[in-house]
Formats: structure tokens, sequence, C-alpha cells
């Protein structure tokens, strides 16, 4: 068909003759070699996204096979913190961190959470702060058995300019193994367990100095039980097992109006990462679009049209495919957190060297042992690291409970 048509468009040519009948007579090998080449690219492609997902169920099948009694979790710690990394960390990151900002977009439809954060101020003057401290602090709770997975999987490096850590895979024929626990490991795992907690006590300290209703509490829960699992099942490349869904416990939900301040200042994080106005203004809605009937009413945001609601669903369900189809699973956890601490020299923070007035929070930079996070979506708020009692809003800095690295670590050394 197509050699037929080529052919006579070169006949009916003001071209030379015999340059249209050399033209016409390459035409059929050409096609011939087309097809040739979009047959074997779809093989191809086939034979990968069948690997894939061959590939992609091999880590859920081993766990399940691991722990075939699905209630497990709920009596035993170690599993539940075994398949809660494997779940957040290496199955489903992105799941697990955008089911963060859903859970507040509804939050903000309870007017006695709304009017606790309005008062703070954090949700709305420093929003992409907010963001990045409550990523952290949650991180720091919940990467402990992430962090010594990767540990015996990857190596750090540090830039000794920068602090920036990229990471290199271990050699497996003179590397440590999973296996192989060392006086120094056992040193990081308990400095893992010192930062789980401290975090949880910061986070607790913060709430602390409000007057949450046990009800709210409560809600807040149900909505990172239920919500994760609902979403991760709608948007991601499969629902979570019955296993990966008893690490949680289950609460009451309850409804009621609010403002829109705080769902405002939610997206704002997230808006940050773009610069015009209309991509600003597309960013909220996706987020629109992906919100419940009843939470859009309760922060009085409009309801969105259907291609708004089309087009939102469609990028999330497209990812997951992608996921699903193209890309193998990941070969070590994926952490914000950093595995070990960095020292890091105190510097005069009078002069006036802008390197040398490093902030944590609106307050000065100070040396010693920092956690420098392995990836800066929002922004590098902690180009030379975080202390856990540095986390959080301003006026908290340095108060409350802290927590310090055992002292005989070894870290990395940064000038």
């Amino acid at each position: 068909m197509l050699g037929s048509l080529a052919s006579s468009l070169f006949y009916e040519s003001t071209l030379p003759a015999s340059l249209r009948h050399g033209v016409v007579a390459v035409v059929p090998f050409a096609v011939t070699a087309l097809k040739t080449i979009v047959t074997c690219s779809s093989v191809v492609l086939l034979c990968y996204m069948v690997l894939v997902r061959k590939r992609r169920y091999q880590g859920i099948n081993r766990m399940l096979k691991k722990y075939p009694d699905p209630t497990l979790p709920l009596r035993d710690l170690e599993v539940a913190n075994e398949v809660w990394s494997f779940a957040s960390d290496w199955e489903f990151p992105f799941m697990f961190n955008f089911t963060v900002q859903m859970i507040i977009l509804k939050l903000s439809g309870i007017p006695s959470i709304s009017k606790i954060v309005a008062s703070t101020k954090q949700m709305t003057n420093h929003s992409v702060k907010r963001a990045n401290d409550t990523n952290l602090l949650l991180a720091e709770a919940l990467q402990s058995y992430s962090r010594r997975t990767a540990r015996s999987l990857l190596v750090d490096k540090v830039d000794p300019v920068t602090g920036t850590i990229t990471t290199t895979p271990r050699n497996k024929l003179t590397g440590a193994s999973a296996d192989i626990v060392d006086d120094e490991e056992l040193k990081e795992r308990a400095n893992d367990d010192a930062r789980a907690k401290a975090a949880v006590d910061r986070i607790n300290f913060f709430h602390s100095h409000y007057n949450i209703s046990q009800g709210d509490f409560m809600y807040n829960l149900a909505l990172a039980i239920l919500d994760t699992i609902h979403l991760v099942g709608r948007f991601d490349w499969r629902p979570l097992t019955e296993l990966e869904e008893n690490n949680y416990e289950l609460g009451n939900m309850k409804y009621a109006p609010t403002n829109t301040a705080m769902a405002d200042g939610n997206i704002a994080a997230s808006q940050s990462m773009v610069t015009t106005p209309e991509a600003k203004a597309r960013v909220k809605k996706i987020f629109v679009g992906l919100m419940s009937p009843r939470s859009r009413a309760a922060v009085g945001y409009d309801e969105p049209t259907r291609t708004q609601v089309f087009v939102s669903r469609s990028i999330l369900w497209v990812r997951g495919c992608i996921v699903k189809y193209l890309m193998l699973p990941r070969t070590a956890p994926h952490l914000l957190t950093a595995m070990r601490a960095t020292k890091f020299e105190d510097v005069n923070i009078h002069n006036d060297k802008t390197e040398n007035k490093e902030a944590a929070g609106g307050c000065p930079f100070s040396g010693g042992m920092r956690y420098v996070q392995r990836f800066n979506d929002l922004g590098p708020l902690y180009p030379r690291g975080y202390k856990i009692e540095e986390l959080g809003p301003e006026k908290f800095f340095g108060k409350g409970p802290s927590v310090f690295p055992i002292t005989d670590l070894k870290p990395t050394t940064v000038g």
C-alpha cells in the first residue's frame, strides 16, 4: 500500500525519469526495513515490559512467602518495621509521600484543626519549610530499618566543599553483607533508634503546646491509614496486600467544614517547585481534581470540571502504569534521611561571609554531628545538614528533647 502510493506520487512529479525509477525501486525496501524495525522494536519493548512486570512482583512474593501470616506485623515490631520499610521505601515511596499532602488537604476540612494551624502561621507564612521539616521528622521516625538496609547495600560519598552526599553500590566482593553486623553497624543501629525516638519526641513536643482533642488525633491517624491504602490501591502499580495493611490500626473518621487557608498553605509547598503563575495554577488544579467532593466543599474550593478531574487522575494512573511495566524494581530503599551523621566544623557565624551564616529554621548554623538529607525536592533548606532539635517552627529552635549521635561513631568529616 505504502509502496504503491509512493510510486504514484513519484511518477506524477517533475523529477527526471531515471531518478524517479531509482527512487521508486528503493521505496519497497525502505518500507520493508521500516516495518522490520517497528516489529523488532515492538517485540523488544513487549519482552522488556513482561520482564519488568515479573520482576516487580518478585519482591512482594518473597515477602508473602517469608511471612505467610498477614497478622504477624501486629504482634512483632521487627516484622512490622521490615514490612513498612518494604512498602514505603521500596515499593511505593512516591505515593506514600504524596499521600501526606492529600491527608493534610483533608485535615483542612476540620475546623478545630485548621484553627490551631492558622494560629501558628506555619502553613501560610512558612509553607515550604513546614513541608520539608514534616517530611524529615516523619522520615527520621520511620526510616530506621531502611537506613540499616541501605548501609549494607550502599556507600556514601560526601563532597568536601558542599557536603552533598552521593551514593554508589557497595562492592559485593569486598563490601559488607546485610548478614554481617560489625561493632560499628551495631552502634549505627543504636543511633538509628535514638534518631527515631528523638523525632517522635519532637513531634509530640510541638503538639503538646496546643489544645488538640483526642478526636482530632484519631481522625489524623485514620486518614494516615485509610487514605494511604486507598490512594496506593487506586493509583499506584499494585494495591497493598493484607500483610502490608496490617502495619496500621484503624480509627474513627468524622467530618466538619473549615477555612481555606490551611489547604492553600499545603498546596503552596508544591507550587514552590514551579515559577510561573500559570504553572502554579495547574498544580493547584491537580490537587483539587484529586480531592473528594466533600473535602473540596469543606475547604471552599470550586467544583472542578470533568476534564480537570480526568486529567488529575490520569496523571497518577499513567505514572502507575509506567512504574509497573517500564521501571525495574529498586535495588536500594528510597531514603530521604542520611544513613549516618556527618561531622561539620564549627564556623564563625558573626563574620560577613554568607557561607558562615547558614541557617537552620532561621537560626545560626552550629557545627558538629549533623544529618544531610539525601535529596531536596523543596529546595536546599539545610545545605550543611540539620540536627533533629532544629527542625520545626523557629520559636521551638533548640528547645524540647534533643538527641546526639553515639559519641564513638565514625562520621564523614566535612570542613
